[in-house]
């Protein structure tokens, strides 16, 4: 199982995803390396970066990708788009949030113990989290491919159900992914490695450790 520190940023409480995407590149770079079901491509490159302001989590994501769709909406099937994920469970919580957002920022964020027993949050909540996201086109080895970043404002409050007040010096178990749940190239990916019979990111027995400064 792998395990993470996630590192406080000295920032002030209310930010624009514009500076945390600069910000962000000054944070360590982990990879997402782990391709659980074989039959799926693994020619997807993608890392993330993430830090904490104590009122905010702050994430950025970076992929290179040979397709790119993009074609839901709030609480929508994101996870069929061009997608990266992050589910997190604080404390000793059985239950778990799972984020989804697609390239350029349409998100699905959920709540509950298991894939089947899960709540929507409101589109109100869903709202504020900021998003910022750049798509670049261009050809590697002769290959057409898009090179997308997208950086994420997630304030404490959109974890309203575990009363998080401020991320400073919690401890909780998580996992970040990217997908893409439709041909062509659809593919699953994640940073620690999942244990299923076929593609399934809802598998908290899988999450790795996470400790917030």
């Amino acid at each position: 199982m792998k395990a993470l520190k996630i590192r406080y940023a000295n920032l002030p409480e209310v930010l624009a995803p514009e500076r945390v995407h600069k910000y962000l590149d000054t944070v360590a770079i982990v990879p997402i390396t782990c391709f659980p079901w074989e039959v799926y491509p693994d020619t997807v490159k993608v890392n993330y970066s993430v830090a904490h302001n104590g009122s905010a989590l702050l994430l950025k994501f970076r992929v290179e990708e040979e397709y790119l769709t993009a074609a839901s909406v709030t609480n929508g099937a994101v996870h069929k788009d061009s997608c990266v994920e992050f589910f997190v469970a604080f404390g000793d919580d059985d239950c778990y949030y799972n984020l989804e957002f697609n390239c350029i920022g349409w998100a699905k964020i959920g709540y509950g113990r298991d894939r089947r027993h899960r709540s929507l949050l409101p589109d109100d909540k869903i709202n504020e989290v900021l998003s910022f996201s750049t798509i670049i086109s261009g050809e590697t080895e002769g290959e057409k491919r898009f090179s997308w970043e997208i950086s994420l404002v997630i304030p404490a409050s959109v974890f309203f159900y575990n009363n998080i007040v401020s991320f400073m010096s919690l401890k909780a178990r998580g996992n970040f992914y990217k997908c893409k749940g439709t041909p062509p190239s659809d593919h699953y990916i994640s940073w620690n490695m999942v244990k299923a019979p076929k593609p399934d990111f809802h598998r908290k027995e899988c999450f790795g450790e996470l400790e917030f400064e």
